[in-house]
Formats: C-alpha cells, structure tokens, sequence
C-alpha cells in the first residue's frame, strides 16, 4: 500500500487529467459545474491511474459516480487497489457526513473491475437506469 496515495481532486486535475481521460475512453468530459466538490484521485507509484466524485444532498444517500482512469493503466490487481481505496473513503466521508448509503454508479462498458469490486465489498446491484440530463445557461 506505500506505492499508493489518494488525495482530493482539483480544478487543474479536472481541465488537464480527467478531461484527457474522458476522450481517452471516447467520451465528452464532464463540465466541472456538473460536478460536485467532493472527489478523489488514486495515484500508483505518484502515478494517477483512477478518480471519481462524491454528491451529497439533504438525503441519506451520498452518490459516489463519474469513475475514470487512465486509459493505458491495465494492471488489473492495482486497479482493483484503487477502487477499494475510493470506496474505502467515500464510505468513511459518507459516514462522517451523516449519510446512511452508499449508492455507486458507473457505466455499462469497462466497469467489470468496479463491479466485482463493489460486490466483494457488500453492494447489492441496482436497477438497470439510464440517464438524461439537460442543461441551460
């Protein structure tokens, strides 16, 4: 665990490393207003290989969602590693925040390391959803 680090994501992570990493996988990046404060961004070796955002809201749930990782990273067995560390303190922060759930979501194509990691941790799957999102200025 001493080649890992996890730290809170920043402005400069968002416009520089995630939005390279959402074209890497062939998807728009998200815009940083859409985007919730809380995140975290796992580094292997001080290399960034995987992050994701946390929402919180008046509810009991916090939303853990938005999972990317660099895309030549293939080393499953870290991967792995640094999902749990996500869930790991998304699960701590959740709790300190008064929350009583978790609920993870992630797309449906390369996610087969969130999801087996999510079932080995105790989550139970969802339903089957698909999003729609519209914005104005």
């Amino acid at each position: 665990m001493e080649d890992f680090k996890i730290r809170h994501i920043t402005k400069q992570d968002h416009s520089v490393l995630l939005s390279k990493w959402w074209k890497e996988w062939g998807f728009a990046p998200v815009p940083i207003d859409f985007l919730p404060e809380t995140g975290w961004v796992v580094l292997y070796k001080k290399r960034p290989i995987i992050a994701a955002y946390m929402y919180t809201t008046d509810s009991k749930v916090a939303w853990l969602s938005w999972f990317i990782s660099d895309k030549s990273f293939n080393d499953r067995e870290v991967r792995n590693e640094a999902i749990k560390m996500i869930l790991t303190i998304a699960e701590i922060t959740a709790d300190g925040r008064g929350r009583n759930f978790l609920y993870v979501n992630f797309g449906a194509e390369n996610t087969s390391n969130i999801q087996s990691v999510c079932k080995d941790r105790g989550f139970k799957k969802g339903t089957i959803t698909q999003e729609m999102i519209k914005s104005w200025d």
